[in-house]
């Protein structure tokens, strides 16, 4: 693992201790209890939108990154579900970035003090909106972000996983956003600070 029907599937060119499934056996392992009790897995961006309308969706540009998506058919990948042990109803109905995903609850706007009532709509992964906002396949071929990683993003019409690479669908397109990682990212800034400028916030 991963094989290449993984790779092939789910775009995911890459793994680690940082993917889903590594996660998982890490549980199984060590918090097998808590894994067992567990109903419902959610990215934090799923958990944010669900605390703002009450109820589950989850867009296919960050779940991407779980190694759990069949991308070319925008699903839940059953054999990666397998593996994890999990079946589809235990993850939120996948939807396009950008859809609405319900409206503002009671509940959820009284977190943010808004009143209630407004739509809320889906986002997606912060490179790939990042990339977006930058103008990426309008005014740019290329588009890098520096988060917790640095990230490198370019467009193509083609479906090819690769090693190194992960693929997600891009806003407002047909065409893939091809995105290579790499680590650290703003944390040089912060190791800068910290030899030039201790003691600055």
């Amino acid at each position: 693992w991963p094989s290449p029907a993984y790779v092939q599937a789910t775009d995911l060119g890459f793994d680690g201790p940082q993917i889903m499934l590594d996660k998982r056996r890490w549980l199984k392992k060590n918090q097998r209890p808590l894994w067992q009790q567990t109903g419902h897995i959610a990215t934090i961006s799923d958990y944010f939108v669900f605390g703002l309308t009450g109820s589950w969706s989850s867009e296919p540009s960050t779940a991407s990154l779980l190694g759990l998506v069949d991308l070319p058919k925008r699903a839940w990948w059953p054999e990666s579900l397998h593996l994890l042990g999990r079946g589809e109803e235990s993850f939120a109905p996948l939807v396009p970035i950008g859809s609405s995903v319900g409206a503002l609850s009671h509940e959820g706007a009284h977190l943010i003090g808004l009143c209630p009532g407004p739509r809320v709509f889906a986002g997606g992964l912060d490179h790939m909106v990042a990339a977006l906002g930058a103008g990426l396949g309008k005014h740019t071929s290329l588009s890098e972000s520096t988060g917790t990683v640095l990230a490198a993003l370019a467009l193509r019409d083609d479906f090819s996983p690769r090693n190194g690479i992960s693929i997600g669908p891009y806003p407002e397109t047909k065409q893939l956003a091809y995105i290579a990682f790499r680590s650290p990212g703003a944390e040089v800034v912060e190791l800068y600070r910290d030899r030039y400028f201790p003691g600055v916030p």
